[in-house]
């Protein structure tokens, strides 16, 4: 089997192995009547242990696996469908989260959001203060993931026609804007319960989406590139993001995450595939090209 197929294949492997191993530790790794993590739990130390073993095999595999690249477009030029069907639908998954966290908000926070702020007007107190950020927070994530939706589609077209449009965008930047902003959230969020290890994979999962895309801005914008970086991060993502998914998180969590998931997949086959020096089937035509042509003709 070829590298750029096993690699990916082989972090989907460990995250399903992670995946069931997290939840056994949920089931048997912490104390029923106060939910605090037991010390030394078997379960708890397996799956620490199996991830440690997982993010060394990744970057022993990692190390070498690509050939030098003159940036973001001879990186990740991609002319096959499957790509474009999972970038897209990591798209629309983003899409379908912005659309949650905009709903959960309308349902259930903004009642009890404006109820407090009319207690606060009634004792002559300014309650800006309360809906400013109680507004401002999912307003953004909102924003970010209709950003981040359409920056995956186009950098999804730019790969897959090889229209060469990848250096220096700020398509490529935007994602990467939104999983710093999911990171912050998601420590805000998490950092009230007393407990890390009911956490610390979600924490570990967005942070490793963030760092890669990092590396891919930086291909695209010639800024200590490292290709191999981003590589690692994105099969390390994509296991620890199956990890966390047994947590059961917030639906919009778990929206972002297969978003996050299908994105870097398919960015780490690119790669694979590029890096070494296979060739794609011939560039479609792009559809406005298409229309164009037609034109011209007549």
């Amino acid at each position: 089997m070829k590298k750029d197929v096993l690699l990916p294949l082989l972090a989907l492997a460990a995250g399903i192995v992670g995946f069931a191993l997290r939840r056994v530790q949920l089931a048997a790794g912490f104390e029923p009547d106060t939910g605090l993590a037991i010390p030394w739990a078997p379960s708890a130390l397996a799956l620490i242990l199996f991830s440690l073993a997982a993010a060394a095999v990744l970057l022993l595999l990692c190390r070498g696996a690509l050939r030098p690249f003159r940036g973001y477009d001879d990186a990740l030029v991609c002319h096959d469908p499957g790509f474009r069907a999972m970038g897209n639908a990591a798209g629309f998954l983003l899409i379908a989260a912005g659309a949650w966290i905009a709903q959960d908000f309308l349902v259930n926070d903004w009642p009890e959001l404006s109820a407090q702020a009319a207690s606060l007007r009634a004792l002559g107190r300014n309650p800006m203060s309360l809906l400013l950020p109680g507004v401002l927070q999912p307003m953004l994530g909102v924003l970010f993931c209709l950003a981040g939706a359409v920056s995956l589609i186009l950098l999804t077209r730019n790969s897959y026609y090889g229209l060469g449009r990848g250096e220096r965008s700020p398509a490529v930047l935007l994602p990467g804007f939104g999983a710093c902003y999911w990171l912050v959230l998601s420590y805000r969020t998490a950092s009230n319960h007393p407990v890390l290890q009911s956490y610390v994979y979600q924490l570990l999962a967005v942070l490793c989406v963030m760092l890669a895309l990092y590396q891919y801005a930086a291909l695209s914008f010639q800024r200590q590139a490292r290709p191999a970086r981003a590589l690692y991060f994105s099969l390390l993502a994509v296991y620890l993001i199956l990890v966390a998914l047994a947590d059961g998180p917030a639906l919009w969590s778990i929206l972002l995450y297969l978003a996050c998931l299908l994105w870097l997949l398919g960015l780490s086959f690119v790669l694979l595939h590029n890096g070494a020096g296979l060739p794609w089937p011939p560039a479609p035509l792009p559809p406005d090209r298409d229309r164009g042509d037609d034109d011209d003709e007549d």
